[in-house]
């Protein structure tokens, strides 16, 4: 059962007990005030009959009392369930805490997964091709600026391939595939592989 409905039960169970230590305690109030005025404790002791009021009274006294215990003791109930409540609340915002810091930290180190990843490339690239551009002219690295991105706009659009003739390793290569995304230093095409800009002397669309 929740906290939460525990504690309204035991309200409830206070308010009855409540009710009924009232109730006894205004009938001890009445016998007291209505049969132990001093004109008639004379009579008190003379008339049996007059004792059962303070008979009554005392039970009523009594009742009250053990009213009184209980709904301390439930009093006590509920702030105990109250305390088992906050630190159960107390402990699901720790949990909540600890889910997003491991969430963090996921995302962290696939991060540097993807960081190491795109560092060994740039080594691969480096050690496979060379720093110099495999064209002379301004006019000629301008114009396959161009159609590679031409081409990267083809692929991106309508999944069109071209060829790319690259030196690698002072070998003459060509590929046929789709470019999808073109910088000023490298290509990217299907598959997640790159090709350093330098390194393409000719785009045949």
């Amino acid at each position: 059962m929740k906290t939460s409905r525990k504690i309204s039960i035991i309200n409830g169970k206070n308010k009855i007990i409540l009710a009924f230590s009232l109730i006894a305690l205004f009938v001890f109030l009445s016998s007291i005030i209505f049969h132990t005025t001093p004109i008639k404790m004379l009579a008190v002791v003379s008339d049996f009959a007059v004792h059962h009021y303070f008979l009554s009274g005392f039970f009523a006294l009594l009742v009250f009392s053990i009213g009184l215990k209980m709904y301390l003791s439930n009093t006590s109930t509920i702030n105990e369930l109250r305390n088992e409540k906050k630190v159960l609340r107390d402990l699901k915002i720790k949990n909540r805490k600890m889910r997003i810091q491991r969430f963090r930290n996921n995302i962290t180190l696939k991060l540097l997964a993807v960081k190491s990843k795109m560092t060994a490339k740039n080594r691969v690239l480096t050690s496979k091709y060379s720093s110099a551009d495999v064209l002379a002219s301004n006019e000629q690295i301008l114009m396959r600026q161009e159609d590679l991105k031409h081409a990267m706009r083809l692929g991106n659009s309508f999944r069109q391939n071209v060829k790319l003739y690259y030196k690698e390793s002072n070998l003459h290569k060509c590929i046929e595939t789709v470019i999808l995304f073109v910088n000023n230093d490298h290509v990217t095409v299907r598959g997640g592989d790159v090709l350093p800009v330098k390194s393409i002397y000719k785009v045949e669309i």
